[in-house]
């Protein structure tokens, strides 16, 4: 009996070899799963089928001639020849052309495998053909494909182009002696990261690459994600940095530590150095797309001011000392305090590891539940209005389900600075036909893609958004069937929206209705369609969340893939350091802690100590140590105190602790306070696991030794722990910590590191057999039904003098150079009042803000009465909001809106 194959898959033969291949797969993806090497030199995995280059020929049963194996699909009962004397004749000739064009004497040199770095070339031939004086040399793919081929002369003259070498940018060189004209790098720009910077110039022998617009890349919209470098197959691009750093040793696949998206990277590792960040295409949340803050953001972890031992104060300065004698000094503080005295601060840039030991130790050691984390960008009032209409505030889909959406509605998020990943996807459903809709008081660049660009006053999104929910129910466009089978208090939203007409809604944002009517027909009509939140500019409110949740519900967007609601959280670990129990009221897996199952399991596991009521939050913290009440404190992070630094109010706070711990890379403000700081392993330096924002965990893995004395979260918690004779902190690795968490936090139930080896996992998993749940809410919502939520116009006062919006960038070594600092964006109506021009310093005062410098920027992108203001990340969460004024600084996401004073410096 013949077995048929599954309906998602075709049989076919690769050099005689029976083998099962997708449908719809070209044959070269079939062959490569296979592990059959067909040589390439235009095609990429990520990249749409090219057709150029011919290398990849093969030939097929029942087809004329030799078709490109990376443009030709595979079929049911094709047999496919990777090699015959046809083919190999083929492959020589092209590469006989192709070779004439580039320097060739280092890829048909026989002692080329016995030549090291120091050696002296014994050929005659120039320097520029020498294989060791090559930045791809052992990486090139050129190089393989004349291996494989085994190309040892060359027929046609080879003479060298000359060209000049583009080096104006700090991260890439431009070397276009060394193209051979493949299109992948045009292709990714345009096709991966959406820019289009880069492009073909002049024809025949004379092509080069250049910037789309002419002058450097950042002229031509360059984001610097670096997909071109890595899709390179020779040297003509190239990283500037680690340029002639040869090939690695070792590539370690890990979870970037930059933002919530949660992009897979491959850590290039020589002699136990990080040498270089390259794209992982085998990335289930990414799929080989990176950003700038990815791919060139590393070099911190070589920093000369990281903490590389263990520091006390003495004197009032701190000084290095052993981790005996510090771990010692914590544990002698912490037995003077009663439970209520002590607080504890995560980090959502530490590993869940990291946090979940941080939790445990304040419940389980001392018997307290304060503790909190301090994320800048997390917006917890918005998520609580999601919360409670979906049971949950994570976001429903993944990140690459974007790409089927038909509609998209971003609120209030600047994904191109602060989520580049994410706006790649966005920017892709686009070219795919999808409509964006952009609602924002910031001309942001991804609204150059919409197709409604919904430039509103400050504050007034949800006046909008309320609007657009009633005008879909009175002209009953809304997903009846949906509201009838899956939903409650439809009534009690109805009844809150009489005053959110569109009239109102005019008035309020300055669109206008007739282009609000346009929106509310393209919301009800484009399906599937997807929601995205960003850093609540809205001052956080509930009411925000509630709009966007009963939208997408109203709208029957829930549990289909291209559907969903997306609250972009901000950093790499914000999800995760709720999922677990960073919060004062909530254990491991979103459980409550007065739910009395979920505190009894919790009691069982730790022990006696383990409280049953809520603790002190941030804000409560805070109120307790300027009280006295609360008068020591124990902090991890992570390059951050960037997170935990990052409130006037907090830096004000910390000088009336009676102690403080800290563990992180680098002094920072924090740290500065503090009575022990303990040096902490950095993302290249530990093992572990981050979720991101579309609930997806993943490894974080060690590739280099920890610099210095420097140790993960879990391990300083443990050894504090074990000083103060507590039991259950006798960890050998970070799998058995997620052990522990697995037996505690249902949604992770049957997440172990085995399983995490070799694939992600997006939560809710509840045991080994569950795949995990990619969309969420498909059948029914984690609190059953979902809920509507009534709706009211949150209160905002009057702003005196210009109404400043803030987004924030996150910058690395060198965006300086590309222009990349703190700039503000005015209205020319306001730059003449003010007697600003373009390019004039001016200072930029508020209440909330402290004062701040900048560029001006005079252009059309700012409303009259509106400054666009642009900091980097790092400006942001130190040297701004450690110097606003204390007691008056709200919580930072409500600070992404205020009220400014701006004057010529």
């Amino acid at each position: 009996m013949t077995t048929q194959p599954p309906s998602d898959r075709v049989k076919i033969k690769i050099d005689g070899v029976e083998v099962m291949a997708k449908k719809g797969q070209m044959i070269i993806e079939a062959a490569r799963d296979a592990g059959v090497y067909v040589p390439y030199l235009c095609w990429h995995p990520i990249l749409k089928p090219y057709g150029a280059c011919r290398m990849c020929v093969v030939e097929v049963s029942n087809m004329r001639g030799l078709p490109a194996s990376c443009h030709t699909s595979v079929m049911e009962g094709m047999e496919i020849k990777t090699n015959s004397t046809a083919i190999e004749d083929v492959r020589r000739d092209i590469l006989g052309l192709t070779l004439a064009n580039h320097p060739h004497g280092c890829l048909t040199c026989w002692r080329t495998e016995h030549c090291g770095p120091k050696d002296v070339c014994l050929r005659n031939v120039s320097v520029i053909d020498r294989c060791v004086v090559c930045p791809q040399n052992e990486r090139c793919e050129l190089q393989d494909v004349v291996y494989y081929v085994k190309v040892n002369e060359v027929p046609l003259p080879y003479k060298y182009r000359n060209i000049p070498l583009e080096t104006r940018n700090p991260f890439i060189d431009h070397d276009m002696n060394l193209c051979i004209v493949c299109g992948k790098c045009v292709r990714a720009c345009a096709e991966v990261e959406g820019a289009n910077a880069i492009t073909f110039q002049k024809r025949g022998n004379d092509v080069v690459v250049v910037s789309s617009l002419g002058g450097t890349l950042a002229d031509s919209g360059c984001t610097y994600c670096g997909v071109c470098v890595d899709v390179c197959p020779v040297g003509a691009i190239t990283e500037k940095d680690s340029k002639w750093a040869g090939a690695a040793d070792n590539y370690v696949t890990s979870a970037c530590s930059s933002c919530s998206v949660g992009c897979s990277l491959n850590l290039n590792v020589k002699k136990e150095k990080l040498i270089r960040v390259t794209h992982d295409i085998e990335g289930e949340g990414s799929h080989g797309a990176e950003c700038v803050q990815g791919k060139f953001g590393y070099k911190w972890v070589y920093s000369k001011d990281r903490v590389t031992k263990p520091m006390v104060r003495q004197g009032g300065q701190l000084s290095e000392t052993t981790w005996e004698s510090a771990i010692e000094m914590i544990a002698a503080q912490l037995r003077r305090y009663k439970p209520d005295e002590v607080a504890f601060l995560a980090s959502p840039k530490a590993t869940n590891e990291d946090n979940f030991v941080l939790q445990k130790f304040a419940r389980a050691v001392i018997g307290t539940s304060n503790i909190d984390s301090v994320d800048p960008l997390f917006p917890r009032q918005a998520l609580a209005g999601i919360e409670n209409a979906f049971g949950t505030s994570a976001a429903t889909n993944p990140i690459w389900d974007l790409r089927d959406s038909k509609l998209i509605l971003v609120v209030d998020a600047d994904l191109t600075f602060e989520h580049p990943v994410a706006a790649q996807q966005v920017k892709e459903a686009v070219r795919r036909g999808a409509h964006l809709i952009v609602l924002d008081p910031r001309d942001t660049e991804l609204g150059l893609q919409a197709t409604e660009k919904l430039v509103c006053k400050p504050g007034s999104e949800v006046a909008v958004l309320g609007a657009i929910v009633n005008a879909i129910l009175a002209q009953g466009l809304q997903d009846k069937q949906f509201i009838a089978d899956r939903t409650l208090q439809l009534a009690e939203l109805q009844e809150s929206l009489k005053a959110f007409t569109l009239e109102a809604a005019e008035q309020a944002s300055g669109i206008a209705k007739a282009r609000l009517e346009q929106v509310v027909r393209l919301v009800s009509s484009r399906k599937p369609g997807a929601f995205i939140l960003g850093g609540a500019l809205a001052g956080d409110s509930p009411e925000m969340g509630a709009a966007l949740a009963n939208l997408a519900m109203l709208t029957g967007n829930i549990g289909k893939r291209g559907a969903g609601l997306y609250p972009m959280l901000g950093e790499s670990n914000s999800q995760g350091v709720a999922d677990m129990g960073c919060l004062p009221d909530m254990l491991p897996g979103g459980l409550h802690i007065e739910a009395a199952g979920a505190w009894l399991k919790a009691r069982d596991l730790w022990g006696e100590r383990v409280p049953n009521r809520p603790g002190l939050g941030y804000r409560q913290i805070l109120n307790g140590i300027r009280q006295g009440k609360i008068k020591a404190l124990v902090a991890i992070s992570e390059n951050a105190s960037t997170a935990l630094n990052a409130d006037g109010e907090l830096g004000a706070a910390l000088s009336k602790l009676e102690f403080l711990a800290v563990q992180d890379t680098f002094i920072t403000g924090m740290g500065g306070h503090a009575n022990v700081v303990l040096p902490m392993a950095s993302f290249a330096e530990r093992d572990g696991t981050y979720t991101s924002l579309e609930r997806r965990i993943q490894r974080v893995r060690r590739a280099i030794k920890p610099v210095g004395e420097s140790k993960e979260g879990w391990q300083a918690l443990s050894m504090v722990a074990r000083k103060l004779g507590a039991r259950g902190f006798d960890y050998a690795d970070p799998g058995e910590i997620m052990a522990e968490i697995s037996k505690l936090a249902p949604t992770y139930a049957g997440v172990d590191y085995q399983r995490l080896e070799s694939s992600t996992v997006q939560w809710p998993c509840r045991g080994a057999g569950d795949p995990g749940t990619p969309i969420l809410h498909a059948d029914r919502f984690l609190g059953g039904l979902g809920r509507f939520q009534p709706m009211a116009l949150p209160a905002h006062a009057q702003a005196q003098g210009m109404t400043a919006m803030l987004s924030i960038f996150r910058e690395v070594a060198g965006t300086v150079e590309l222009k990349h600092e703190s700039w503000v964006e005015l209205n020319a109506s306001d730059a003449r009042h003010l007697g600003i021009a373009s390019g004039d310093r001016v200072m930029i005062s508020a209440a909330t803000l402290g004062t701040i410098e900048a560029k001006a920027h005079v252009n059309g992108r700012a409303q009259a009465g509106t400054a666009l203001v642009r900091l980097p990340h790092h400006t942001v969460v130190t040297d701004v909001l450690n110097k606003a004024t204390p007691g008056k600084l709200q919580p930072f996401t409500k600070a992404k809106r205020f009220a400014a004073q701006i004057k010529k410096a």
